[in-house]
């Protein structure tokens, strides 16, 4: 292979899952030219990943957009496309008007007629292993590939110049707490979240609180509940000044959102916690996390919660978060993937 495309997705989570297959890709076409198309608002995430040789940003989903990638790839020759999506028949017409001579992606019905090799999604699976699979599918895949997020310097100096400014002098570890998400059903409550930081600020630990512009709200609804002071760092951070912050955290507690899978991706040790969404498919990729699923007899409902109160995510105590976080904080890797996963709310 001299010219590898591959066509990536719209969240940073998806995003991140595609880096184990790249990886497997670099590992097998070494000298290969990897071409990787993104859209813009999280093509950051692999800004600095060093299998990827060049990204050509994608602005917007629309038809003429996809054409005018494809259409203006198609000089570069490339001997085979990867595409990495389950529905999206405009992301995989790209890898058809670049002219890509063996065009890999997963058999739906949508999608087929813009493959020449379909392969089937096993939803069982994590979602960056059927990522895997789509690599499976043109030559072997020897080892394991974790997920990818390279932080540069400049952007970590960054962020110690951060938290320097916030008062954090390195004394006692830093925990970061992502409360919100892109989906609100997943979201924890700002009040347990609230006590849980005093306790960990009690401790000696000093906690950071992330988010998105959207999400300085539910910053500040946690830090007026608060007893002690945390830094508030929602609002302030591009996507690499984020990753600059996640990177100098002890642990990093999440609901099911891309911060999550930035710090799974950053090597950095996760509780995550989970309620209407199935960990298997789309948690951390890593044993080095500890995942809170309080499994009912409904779960997984995903988006179609047959509740009024979200029982799975009230399920999760302040106190099982603290002890996950404890447990990560004073061995970082001795956690194990499954170590809580899929604890049962009724005894």
């Amino acid at each position: 292979m001299r010219s590898i495309l591959l066509l990536n997705l719209n969240h940073i989570g998806d995003v991140l899952f595609t880096t184990p297959a790249i990886s497997a890709l670099r590992e097998r076409h070494p000298s290969a030219r990897i071409v990787c198309v993104a859209h813009a608002g999280v093509a950051d995430a692999l800004k600095e990943n060093p299998d990827i040789d060049e990204i050509i940003l994608r602005h917007n989903r629309s038809l003429l957009e996809n054409a005018r990638i494809g259409l203006g790839l198609r000089s570069w020759k490339f001997d085979i496309s990867y595409c990495f999506t389950f529905s999206s028949y405009k992301l995989a017409a790209i890898g058809v008007l670049a002219g890509a001579k063996e065009r890999v992606g997963f058999s739906y019905r949508q999608l087929k007629p813009f493959l020449t090799v379909s392969v089937p999604n096993d939803n069982s699976k994590h979602q960056a292993e059927s990522y895997l699979d789509l690599v499976r599918a043109t030559g072997p895949v020897d080892s394991t590939y974790p997920m990818r997020m390279c932080v540069s310097e400049k952007d970590q100096q960054v962020a110690d110049k951060f938290l320097a400014g916030a008062g954090y002098n390195g004394s006692g570890p830093l925990v970061g707490i992502n409360p919100g998400g892109t989906v609100r059903i997943n979201q924890w409550f700002p009040d347990r979240f609230a006590a849980l930081a005093d306790r960990l600020q009690k401790d000696g630990a000093t906690v950071v609180i992330f988010g998105g512009k959207s999400e300085t709200y539910l910053a500040e609804v946690i830090t007026k509940s608060m007893k002690t002071k945390p830094i508030i760092a929602a609002g302030k951070t591009t996507i690499w000044q984020l990753a600059g912050l996640i990177s100098r955290c002890g642990v990093m507690i999440t609901g099911d959102t891309g911060p999550m899978h930035m710090a799974v991706s950053l090597d950095v040790p996760t509780v995550a916690i989970f309620g209407p969404a199935n960990p298997s498919r789309t948690g951390p990729y890593t044993d080095n996390c500890v995942v809170l699923w309080q499994k009912l007899p409904c779960s997984p409902c995903r988006r179609k919660p047959t509740c009024s109160f979200r029982e799975c995510i009230d399920a999760t105590s302040v106190d099982m978060v603290y002890d996950a976080t404890r447990q990560l904080l004073s061995n970082p890797t001795a956690a194990s993937g499954s170590a809580n996963t899929e604890q049962s709310a009724i005894s």
